[in-house]
């Protein structure tokens, strides 16, 4: 029985021209529904016995971040198969202002792209069109290689100057990515886009170990035997070239300024020969601008591009809630309909033979179905159609956004510590096991969502756990009654009882305390 991906790249079938032999060529998706685009991107790159790498642009950063999480979710899938899950997924984000983890991730896609052709593998490089605008550096200091009881010694003094040379800020205590601080034979440093940082020890001037830890605790964490420092002080992208802002849409004269700085550097320069271009939502930006390259480029949108043809394939939503509007799921006759809908279709391409793949983490479903007949390769109205495999199993992708209404997630890059006590508006970004507030129960402990039945009806809820092993069972348009917990590092949850005297009490206690500030505050005025 053929995998997921396998049915998608038989239907998808286009020309052997537009795999990248003998020159570049282009074609013209009208649409794609879904996770479609992150099976289009696995399929290109992964193709059998010729692998791929594969820059997938999107307009905007959160499309950036949607696609890369549902990449990561289709490698990590056993259901896809080996040329999926020996796929690598890249990043290249935006260089934003003051961010180090930017840099860190942008530094080491640069750098795997560049060692790609030694080595080739099936690549997908993830970037928003903004990031692609801001020029990289033509030269920048080389990383800092750190081995235990390798022959090449680097000093404590050594590194201690080269890190403050590219960059590195040397600070008491390292707590932020480009810190690092030096205590007796102890060397701390935190490489941008690492999760830990590393702890260096040297006796002397000899390094004797290496080992991460975590920097709210200091513990370490696991014993290396190697470790990446990268550069920080890369020259300003903005001050080498002037280059137009990277978080807007580039005007016409932005454009013919770039034209005219076309000695700098861009990501599109670095793809090796044979890489394939997606661009996704064309429309929203002007892919012309890095323009001539020598890539096959997929678009995806409508209208497709002056002179490129479009190629017949398409994707199509799943029945039920992607019928529905926002008003319209809050009424429980058409909710339920839906839902019926949904499960007859599934039930029905089950008793087919279709192949049916539940992935729940995916940002949405989609079905594809083969073609009604075999057609010959023939051009008519710029619209292309190419002889497909003898395939007669449709592909239908289910997540839980198919199966229960959810609104559209959107990607924010904000810190973590800022999400810690926010009301919550749905359960999508809450994770088994996280501590929760009701504001009539108090503290419990989530243990995830599930379907039951009511009155005769299937309604979606989260499930708490409290203390004594009770449960409370929070509808989906309830979440509002839900934040997250934040509490006082070090200290143990305790969780309340579901009878509530414990937390009227407590929430009695946190009131008099504000007051007390509060008055507190005012004497000292």
């Amino acid at each position: 029985m053929k995998d997921a991906l396998s049915i998608f790249a038989s239907i998808f079938a286009p020309p052997k021209k537009f795999s990248g032999e003998g020159g570049s060529s282009s074609l013209c998706i009208p649409s794609l529904t879904g996770s479609a685009d992150a099976f289009l991107a696995l399929t290109l790159a992964a193709r059998s016995g010729s692998p791929r790498l594969v820059l997938a642009i999107t307009p905007g950063l959160p499309d950036a971040d949607r696609l890369a999480d549902d990449l990561k979710t289709l490698t990590d899938s056993k259901a896809l198969g080996a040329e999926a899950y020996q796929t690598r997924i890249l990043q290249f984000p935006p260089l934003l202002d003051g961010e180090k983890a930017s840099l860190g991730t942008r530094l080491k896609t640069i750098a795997a792209v560049k060692a790609w052709e030694i080595s080739p593998y099936p690549a997908v490089v993830v970037a928003s069109f903004p990031a692609l605008m801001t020029p990289i550096p033509q030269s920048s200091p080389s990383n800092l290689s750190l081995a235990v009881d390798s022959s090449r010694k680097l000093t404590m003094t050594d590194l201690t100057a080269r890190l403050a040379a590219i960059g590195y800020r040397r600070v008491p205590m390292v707590e932020t990515e480009g810190d690092f601080s030096v205590r007796g034979g102890i060397l701390d440093a935190w490489s941008p886009g690492d999760e830990f940082p590393v702890r260096a020890e040297f006796f002397g001037e000899d390094l004797e170990s290496l080992r991460t830890f975590d920097p709210a605790t200091q513990l370490s964490v696991e014993r290396i035997q190697t470790a990446e420092l990268l550069p920080i002080a890369v020259e300003s992208d903005r001050e080498q070239s002037n280059a137009v802002d990277s978080t807007r849409q580039p005007s016409t004269a932005d454009s013919t300024a770039i034209e005219s700085r076309r000695k700098l550097s861009t990501f599109l320069d670095l793809l090796p020969p044979g890489s394939t271009l997606v661009a996704l939502d064309h429309n929203a930006y002007n892919l012309s601008t890095f323009q001539p390259f020598n890539f096959s480029t997929l678009f995806v949108g409508d209208p497709a591009p002056r002179g490129v043809a479009t190629y017949d394939f398409q994707t199509s939503p799943l029945p039920g809630f992607s019928e529905l509007g926002a008003d319209e799921a809050h009424h429980p006759e058409l909710f339920d309909a839906a839902r019926k809908r949904l499960d007859q279709h599934l039930a029905a391409a089950e008793k087919r033979g279709d192949l049916i793949l539940r992935l729940d983490d995916l940002s949405g479903g989609f079905e594809l179905s083969p073609p009604h007949s075999n057609t010959q390769s023939f051009e008519h109205s710029n619209i292309r159609t190419f002889e497909h495999s003898n395939i007669s199993s449709s592909l239908l992708v289910v997540t839980k956004a198919d199966r229960v209404f959810t609104k559209k997630k959107t990607h924010y890059r904000t810190n973590a510590a800022l999400n810690r006590g926010a009301r919550l508006s749905d359960f999508e970004d809450l994770e088994p096991g996280e501590y929760v507030v009701h504001i009539d129960y108090g503290v419990g402990r989530s243990i995830g969502s599930s379907e039951i039945v009511v009155d005769g009806r299937r309604s979606e809820v989260f499930t708490i756990e409290y203390a004594d092993g009770g449960k409370l069972h929070v509808p989906a348009a309830h979440a509002h009654l839900l934040s997250r917990y934040v509490g006082v590092k070090g200290e143990a949850v305790r969780l309340h009882r579901l009878d509530g005297k414990r937390w009227e009490k407590d929430k009695k206690e946190a009131q008099r305390a504000v007051t007390d500030l509060a008055s507190a505050l005012l004497e000292t005025q």
